[in-house]
Formats: C-alpha cells, structure tokens, sequence
C-alpha cells in the first residue's frame, strides 16, 4: 500500500466518522449495554466501545475504566481498527508494540485485549470495541464470534441514529431486545436472562448445552440446572452480579453432570434490572488443568527428590569425600553440580509461578522495617557476592513502615539484588537504596555498575523466559523467570516495579510498597471539616487500611480512614460522604449494625456501600445500599470500579437500588 494511499483512506475514514456525530456525545443506554454485553460474554472486567480520530481514542461507552479520552498512539483501538478481522493479544506483555501501552488505560496495566474493528457500510473501520483484562488469557472462538457480533450491533445503532434523528426512544427498546435474540442466537455459550429468580429469556446454546427444550426453561429458576453439590455456592450468586467468574457443576436434564462457568452481571430488561448470565461448559479445560497439575506434582516431587541427591552426591566429591579427584574430574564434577543447581532454581521458579497466577500462594501481609529486610537479604548473599567479586552496599537508613509479606518482600530483593551481583563486573558495587515513591509509597532500588539495557529491551523484563542475552545469562545461571515472578509479587501486594537504565550507564531496578501510617498519626487535617471525605474507609487491620487508601488517592479520592462503629459513627455525624467503604467484622461488632445507623438519619440513608469482607454474600445479606460485595482478598482494579460504580452521579450511569454485586 502506497503512502498516498494510506493518507487518502485515512482521510475518507475520518469523513465517515464526521458523518456520525458521535464523537463527545452523552453516555447512550444503547452503547452502554453493548459494552456491559462484551464484557459480560468475555468475561473481561473491563470493555470499551472506542472511535479513533485523527489525534485521539475516544470511549463512547466504557465498562470498568474511568479514561474515556486518551492520545491516539498510546491507545489499542487503533491497531484493532486497521487489522483484518478480530484481534487477539494474549499476553500484551509479550507484544513490544503493545507493552508500551499497557498503562495508558491506568493502572494495574493491560495485559490482555481483544478487539474487533467498527467497520461502516462502505468498509471503512472508525473505531474498535475492545474488551481488555489485568492478566493474561485466551478467548474461546464462539467469544470471538459473539464479539464480532455485537461489533456489528454498534454500527447498526450509529446507522439508526443517522437515519432517524429523534425518534430513537422507542426504537431503541425494540432494537435492543431484537439484538439479544440475535446475539444470544448466534453465541456458542448458553445465555439467559433472570427476573426475580426465575429464567424469562433463554438462547438455542443454552437448552442444548442442558439436553432440554426451550419451553421446559423459560420460568423455571437457574438452580434447577444446577447438581445439587454446588447449589449452595451458585444460590449465593443467583441475585447477585459479579466480574468474576464462578464455577459450579452443571446437571443436564438426563442428570449427567459437567464442569460449568457462570458469569452473571445486572442489565437493564423491559424496564427492570434483571441479571445477564453466561454459562460455559469448561470440561475440558478442567482435564488439561488436572494434566497440568499431575504435570506441577511429578515436577514437585519425582525430579526434585533425585536432583537433590544428585546435587548432594556431586557436592560430596567436590568436598574430597571419595578421594582427591583428578584436576580433569574435578572440573566435571563442578559444572555437574552448578547445572544440578540451575535446574533445581528453574524448577522452583516454574512451581512458584504456576502458585502465583493460580491465586494459590498465600500473602501474609505486616508491617516491614525497611532496614531489616535489606540487611537481612544482603546478609544471605554475601557468599555470592564474594565469588563474583561483587560489593554489596546498604544506604537504607529509614525505618518507615512497610506493608507486605516478610518471606516475598525478601524473595523480590533476593532476586533483583542476585541478578545485580551476576551483572556486575569484577571488583564493582551493587546498591541498596530507599527513597520516596509515588505518594504513600516507599521505593527501594538496586542500583549496579553493568552494562546496561538498551531502552528498546526494557519492556521484555519482566516477562516469563525472557533472556536478553542469552549466552550471558546461561553463563551467569538465568532461568528468565525471577524478574516475573517478582512482578507479580509486588503487584499482589499491591506495589509496583519497573527499571532505569541505559547502555554503558549500568541498571537501577526498583520496586514500590505502601508505607503503614506511624501509630498516633492521622490522615488529612487535624482539626475535624466541616465537609465530610469523599471515601470512609471503616477497616480494622491498619495494615489494610493504609493500601486501601494508597489505592483510592491514586484515583484522586479524600479518604478518612477509622477502624470501629464507634469511631464510623463520630466520622458520619461530622459529615456525609461519597462512599463508605465497610468491612463486616469489627472490634465493636457487626458491620450490619453500620447499615442500621444508615437508615435511622436521613441524611445517611442513601450513602451507597461497598462491603469488604472475608466471606462471600448469602440471601441473609440483602440490602439495598450495599452496591457491591467484595470478597478479600480482591485486586486494585475491582476496588476501583466498585468505588466508581458507587460514587457515579444518580443520572442513569450509577448503580441502580438494590444491585449487588461481589467479586
């Protein structure tokens, strides 16, 4: 394709846009329940219904993200808009081009995206509907038809709206249940819509995926199609919408059982809220989950055991115990044992990361002194520093407080202090130094005197088996999995990482964790305002607490943080907040009795809540002003969209009374 081309077609597709009017136009009900479709049949916490003009990437409707209206060259929109047909990333990480993106939607960073191009009659692509989530991971082909499909449905309501200017309330409502039936048709996943627990709305996917008709479904409630070992789990998300997926077992009308996925979510029906639910037959990913897992065994314990009487056996006769070895033999003897000790790292990291992004591995997150943890990691590495001639330097001297989990904060400095030693040269200095980051957070950086990384090469770091130079590292030991694995260490304990450097200038790996507030300290003002914080934070664990404040003002919040009903009371009687963000088992009881208080003022009584909590939801657990229920531990991007969903204006676009939702 000629360049003149390209400027002429990129010219024709901004015209078509132009002739839309779309662009900074109000949020349209239409649009909206096309994203929340997406996302819901996706399984993605967030979605986007984007167009691209000549210097930006503009949101028409956006689930799960606050951005609406990012630079063009840091946006996905585009690359889905000018490729032929759907495209799938499955680990933006892994994609150069993408990687750089991955924060221009905020934080956490993109690591999965989806999109299909919004194509207009005459086959120019204006825009994409993106779906995007915070891990990695793949889409079935009949997600990928249905995504397709509801691309479609995007440019049959913009030709509507072109057509018929005004007169689209009616129209709309009809249009949007007649797109239903035609997406829930062509869908692979079984779909229905719930009204007060029971089913009004079914497709062809789901009676055939339960072997009946669709006059046996219609009116009968959605745990009827549930084997009854998981009907307790599956009636607690009955009423309720959620981000998450759940599993459950599936009973067919024969009374076989399968493996099943749900995903629920609350749409508008015929004028009510009603619940959206997506159900996927995951048998066979549950066989290749049981391989995998015989796979993590046999690796656990039938290669670690001999590898560890291997390497035992090598060290003795480095160690002279069978007798003086020849000079030859001893040499062997040596590169046997340091390769029996690489596969025995690799083997560990290979498990420890299958833990990590299986949410097996467990956090026990305190309060850290600083001092202690670099001194106490250095300590342990002294020993390798001295076969590499490597000077280790502790300037840490603060002893702020830190939350996180002792045995991973130390695992992420092992491993960032260990590649700095292996990258240095003979007689050079590793650093270690704490600092100021981002605002309630410390910063510790490991700064060496090696060659440095060419700026183009960074954003493959932190990426599983990545290997830079890999002659270097297979000299040095790499594996290519700790710089991941500590990724997604700190971000579970939710911090940051990343690096600085420069060809010939050395590197300064650095990571952030949030900084515990002094006893006897407060946030915010001395003196009690007269204007309430936008967020009350009613959490005991101060550890807890603290993060969740770092993660509110990073999205620009006022936060007041008490760790009682009492001191929740003393916070309400001074003023009205926003939001009130409640953890359910306090010092001084329940946090049900904060609900009542709720009721009893007027004032109070439509604060919405979101309830953070240990145990997920049941029918006891029914309240109009819990807007959503998480469940902990729960990532950064869910408290975020739950506190927007919250705090979003009465016009349409908050939460609706009643709706529920957990994660």
């Amino acid at each position: 394709m000629t360049t003149t081309h390209i400027a002429v077609s990129e010219r024709a597709r901004l015209d078509a846009l132009e002739r839309y009017a779309v662009l900074d136009t109000p949020p349209e009900q239409a649009f909206d329940d096309i994203a929340r479709l997406a996302a819901l049949i996706c399984a993605t916490p967030t979605a986007h219904v984007a167009f691209v003009d000549a210097s930006r990437e503009w949101s028409k409707a956006a689930v799960g993200a606050s951005s609406r209206d990012i630079p063009r060259r840091r946006g996905f929109a585009m690359r889905a808009l000018v490729h032929p047909g759907p495209l799938v990333i499955a680990d933006v990480a892994t994609d150069d081009s993408f990687a750089e993106r991955a924060t221009a939607y905020g934080e956490p960073a993109v690591r999965f995206f989806a999109g299909v191009p919004l194509v207009t009659p005459d086959g120019l692509a204006i825009g994409a509907l993106c779906v995007f989530d915070h891990v990695p991971r793949q889409l079935a082909q009949g997600q990928v038809d249905a995504l397709g499909a509801l691309a479609r449905q995007v440019m049959a309501q913009l030709e509507l709206r072109r057509q018929l200017p005004g007169r689209l309330d009616d129209a709309e409502l009809r249009n949007r249940a007649e797109s239903f039936r035609r997406l829930a048709t062509a869908a692979n996943e079984g779909i229905t819509i719930i009204v007060d627990d029971r089913i009004v709305e079914a497709n062809n996917a789901f009676a055939t995926l339960f072997g009946y008709q669709m006059a046996e479904i219609i009116g009968r409630s959605p745990l009827n199609f549930v084997a009854a070992a998981s009907r307790d789990v599956a009636a607690e998300y009955v009423t309720i919408s959620s981000d998450k997926p759940y599993e459950a077992h599936g009973q067919r009308k024969d009374g076989s059982t399968f493996d099943m996925e749900v995903t629920t979510k609350s749409i508008p029906y015929k004028g009510r809220t009603a619940l959206g639910c997506v159900v996927r037959d995951i048998s066979e990913r549950k066989e290749v989950d049981r391989l995998k897992n015989e796979f993590v065994s046999i690796v656990s314990h039938e290669l670690r055991t001999p590898l560890t009487s291997i390497r035992g056996s090598l060290g003795l006769m480095d160690g002279g115990v069978a007798g003086e070895l020849p000079a030859k033999a001893r040499e062997l003897v040596r590169i046997a044992r340091q390769n029996a000790d690489r596969l025995i790292r690799l083997i560990n990291d290979i498990l420890d990361l299958e833990k990590i992004e299986s949410g097996k591995i467990q956090l026990h997150v305190t309060t850290l002194d600083p001092v202690e943890l670099v001194e106490s990691t250095i300590a342990e590495l002294r020993a390798m520093a001295l076969q590499y001639r490597v000077t280790l330097v502790s300037t840490v001297r603060r002893h702020d407080r830190i939350a996180g989990d002792r045995d991973r904060v130390i695992q992420v400095l092992t491993n960032l202090l260990s590649n700095a030693v292996k990258f240095s040269p003979e007689g050079g200095s590793v650093t270690v130094l704490a600092s100021d980051g981002g605002a309630g957070f410390l910063r510790f950086t490991i700064a060496d005197e090696g060659s440095g990384i060419a700026e183009e090469k960074l954003a493959r770091l932190f990426v599983r088996f990545e290997q830079l130079e890999a002659a270097n590292t297979r000299r040095r030991g790499g594996t290519g999995l700790g710089l991941a694995i500590s990724r997604s260490l700190v971000e579970q304990q939710g911090g940051r990482i990343g690096v600085d450097s420069s060809p010939g200038k050395g590197s300064a790996f650095w990571f952030e964790l949030p900084l515990v507030r002094a006893p006897g300290t407060r946030e915010g003002p001395s003196a009690p305002s007269e204007v309430a914080p936008g967020v009350l934070v009613v959490e005991d664990d101060p550890a807890v607490a603290r993060v969740l404040a770092i993660m509110l003002k990073r999205d620009g919040h006022e936060v007041m943080s008490v760790g009682s009903l009492e001191q929740a009371r003393r916070a309400l009687a001074r003023g009205r907040p926003a939001a009130i963000l409640l953890d359910m088992e306090l010092p001084d009881g329940s946090g049900f009795q904060l609900l009542d208080h709720l009721v009893a003022i007027d004032a109070l009584h439509a604060v919405p809540v979101v309830v953070l909590s240990g145990a997920r939801p049941s029918a006891d657990h029914q309240d109009a002003r819990i807007v959503e229920w998480l469940t902990k531990p729960f990532a950064e991007q869910e408290l975020r969209r739950a506190v927007s969903a919250a705090i979003a204006p009465p016009d349409g676009t908050g939460p609706r009374a009643g709706a529920r939702r957990s994660a």
